[in-house]
């Protein structure tokens, strides 16, 4: 049985049971993100993986250095190009196992978010545009597709990245991380720096969001 039956097997009229469970369940999931996110970085550090921490993730290592208290995912961005075969073989040893869209570890999972550069030009000046890889079998609907174009960014803002520590581990981030969180954040970052659950998937309904699954 695993924590999360156990958990489900609980009363739900036991809410002082139920609310420990929730905090010991989610207390340990976070610590496995930060393991992961730790040994990545590591894997991707020693091969040359172009890279970088990315949203919420992001934000958490920006702001404390540590996985966000509220965060229950983690995202790691590289680019479309890459090749992080050898690094993954070496995240296999340690139990990591990864393709190029997610990692896991035991029940916990990483997404690697991937993005294609893409030359275009803007009043007349031409700059390299990174566009997110949007896997044809992913079943979002319109309302996210749209939402994805919209996070179209120059390659410029993370590629020559810069490392800032994570728990200690030598992390990759965009140069300067603020212009990127500005952006993907204008509100709880850029413009106001309000601190609230930030992902709009949050406020959205399921059936705004999915096309299957709700």
């Amino acid at each position: 049985m695993n924590a999360f039956s156990i958990l489900m097997s609980f009363p739900r009229n036991d809410d002082q049971r139920w609310r420990l469970c929730v905090r010991i369940l989610l207390k340990n999931k976070r610590r496995i993100l930060r393991i992961m996110v730790q040994n990545i970085s590591k894997a991707f550090n020693k091969h040359g993986v172009q890279y970088w921490l990315d949203y919420g993730t992001l934000l958490g290592a920006y702001r404390t250095g540590d996985i966000l208290r509220h965060d229950h995912d983690a995202d790691i961005s590289l680019l479309l190009s890459s090749d992080p075969g050898e690094a993954f073989r070496d995240l296999a040893k340690i139990g990591i196992v990864a393709n190029g869209l997610v990692a896991k570890l035991g029940p916990v999972s990483l997404d690697f978010v991937r993005w294609k550069p893409v030359n275009t030009t803007i009043h007349g000046k031409t700059e390299v545009m990174l566009h997110k890889f949007y896997p044809s079998w992913v079943k979002d609907n319109m309302v996210v597709r749209y939402h994805h174009k919209l996070e179209t960014f120059p390659q410029s803002w993370v590629i020559p990245s810069q490392k800032i520590k994570f728990q200690g581990v030598d992390v990759a981030v965009p140069n300067p991380p603020e212009r990127l969180l500005s952006f993907r954040y204008p509100y709880t970052f850029g413009t106001f720096g309000v601190q609230f659950p930030y992902k709009w998937k949050c406020w959205v309904p399921c059936l705004l969001r999915k096309s299957v699954g709700c």
